[in-house]
């Protein structure tokens, strides 16, 4: 086991999921506990009765003994499974790790009538050879093969759901790798996509993050459904979760100028949207499609959603307005543009919506129209007159934001507009 390459792995994923968005990361933190001193845990396979598999033994006792991991997290070792749906009894006395694991192939406890099958005889255990990992909610849990043929196994339990008890993965070194492998781009995408500022000088986000993307995104898997002809498989208890990673992939596929793999995402996400989800797909594939320079296709999407003023409020609102009055600057239709500024700031008022406006027109060199967003009279700076001739220190303040944005040719130009 390579334990300083599944280190680095879990310092990765500690530093792409900060908001802790992954399965069970709240439970754990990506907090590692303390490794087991090798006395205790001699002492714990003289109480188990069994010798741990090797890949195990070493993680234990060279990087943790429980903490960040799958599901809500590794449990300390030892942990009891108690009765189970294939035993007579369902709750009873836990299983003996030391009898061997009695399955050799994935095992379902439900009957093609829909009734329960009995696997176990009395005094046996479906988990016996077995040691509890890690819980996933609802029933569901990893556990680790210790006794008999497929002894060094990981297997996923769902049958207290009804669901098979099957192989997961051929070791507990592969088990744990995969959790990051997997957790890892979907950290990335959501922290990424999270931290992202848009306008015209593009997507803004942390570079780091970016480079633990992967470097193709699938395209988004078939809507799966439970039965044919029913509701979507992952529509129910999980569709806004599900809806959300969508068009978070779909803005990463805009990041990297793949434009057909974003149209692919946001497809996706439209079919799983909520009516207040279709807002934001559509303020989504307005940002496409004026990337694609489709000026008058982003109109066409955007101008039914701002006469929609009442609906659309609140932070998403703010953006689609300042997103209609880049498009129409782009689409060269200046004077719509102009009024479009001034339904931007009577929507969202101040000096931080007046400077994102701002930007946004003159990272594409149109600095009349940035200067009419910070001349609006709901433009003032903190503390600044909030009307009047004289906007010196707007200009002087607005040339400090140009300096920071790496947008030298602007800072010069309102800089000049304040002699003396």
């Amino acid at each position: 086991m390579n334990l300083t390459r599944i280190a680095r792995g879990l310092d990765q994923l500690r530093y792409a999921d900060p908001g802790l968005h992954v399965f069970g990361a709240t439970a754990h933190g990506y907090v590692l506990g303390t490794p087991l001193p090798p006395a205790a845990l001699r002492g714990l396979e003289a109480a188990l009765g069994v010798r741990l598999p090797g890949d195990y033994r070493s993680f234990l006792t060279g990087l943790a003994a429980s903490g960040a991991g799958p599901g809500y997290g590794l449990l300390p070792p030892g942990a009891p499974l108690y009765g189970c749906r294939g035993c007579p009894p369902f709750a009873g006395s836990p299983a003996d790790p030391r009898r061997p694991f009695r399955l050799d192939r994935a095992w379902t406890p439900v009957r093609a009538d829909g009734s329960w099958e009995l696997f176990c005889s009395p005094g046996a255990h479906l988990h016996d050879g077995c040691l509890r990992l890690a819980d996933h909610g609802c029933g569901d849990f990893d556990c680790l093969v210790v006794t008999g043929p497929r002894a060094g196994e990981v297997w996923r339990d769902r049958t207290g759901n009804g669901e098979p008890l099957e192989p997961l993965a051929p070791s507990f070194t592969t088990w744990y790798a995969e959790w990051i492998a997997t957790s890892l781009p979907r950290a990335a995408v959501a922290t990424a996509t999270r931290t992202v500022s848009w306008g015209p000088v593009g997507f803004r986000t942390d570079p780091d993050l970016v480079a633990l993307l992967p470097v193709e995104l699938a395209d988004p898997p078939p809507i799966r459904r439970a039965v044919p002809g029913g509701p979507p498989h992952d529509s129910l208890p999980s569709s806004q979760e599900r809806f959300d990673e969508l068009l978070r992939v779909a803005y990463v596929q805009m990041y990297r100028r793949r434009y057909t793999r974003a149209e692919r995402y946001l497809t996706a996400a439209a079919r799983r949207a909520s009516p207040g989800g279709r807002q934001r797909v559509a303020l989504a594939r307005a940002r496409l499609l004026h990337l694609r320079g489709s000026h008058d296709k982003a109109l066409a999407v955007l101008r039914p959603l701002v006469r929609d003023t009442l609906r659309h409020s609140g932070g998403a609102g703010r953006e689609l307005r300042r997103l209609y009055a880049v498009v129409l600057r782009g689409r060269g239709r200046v004077r719509e543009a102009e009024a479009a500024v001034g339904m931007y700031l009577t929507f969202a008022p101040g000096w931080h919506s007046a400077c994102e406006l701002a930007i946004d027109f003159a990272a594409v060199g149109d600095l009349r129209l940035a200067r009419r967003a910070l001349d609006d009279e709901r433009a003032a700076p903190p503390g600044a007159p909030a009307a009047g001739a004289d906007h010196r220190e707007r200009y002087l303040r607005f040339a400090e934001v140009c300096d920071e944005e790496e947008l030298p040719f602007a800072a010069v130009h309102f800089r000049e507009l304040t002699p003396g």
